[in-house]
């Protein structure tokens, strides 16, 4: 007898996982992706203030994930502070058992570095396609 993985939704996340999104603009738009420690990954989507369309997007592998982890912990993360929003506001979320810790820019010329650097990175990561 196998053992199947849990799968999780948007509705139903994990205790751990990485957010990476940004939001405003002149339409006021909001998007979100997140990668989750088995690979699945979810993209929700829409105008700020009406409900979000969520999907089901590529998988990565759950190698990616703690490659992603390890690289946040490598630039402390944990320790970065911004709260500062915009025009158009970008951020990165990691939350674990123990934390739930969240940083957010305005413009990729005044976040942190190290963080865009990460930021621009997932991106190219994500692969949007929905796959339900």
């Amino acid at each position: 007898m196998q053992c199947r993985p849990t799968l999780y939704s948007v509705s139903q996340l994990p205790t751990q996982f990485i957010e990476i999104g940004s939001y405003g603009g002149f339409a006021g738009t909001t998007t979100s992706s997140y990668i989750l420690p088995n690979g699945q990954q979810f993209m929700t989507s829409g105008t700020i203030g009406s409900p979000l369309t969520s999907n089901e997007i590529a998988p990565v592998t759950a190698k990616v994930y703690k490659a992603m982890c390890s690289r946040l912990d490598a630039i402390r993360f944990n320790q970065l502070s911004g709260n500062e929003e915009g025009n158009m506001t970008y951020f990165v979320r990691r939350k674990t058992n123990k934390l739930d810790h969240k940083v957010q820019w305005s413009s990729m010329d005044s976040g942190p570095p190290e963080l865009v650097s990460f930021y621009n990175d997932a991106l190219t990561t994500i692969k949007p396609q929905a796959i339900n």
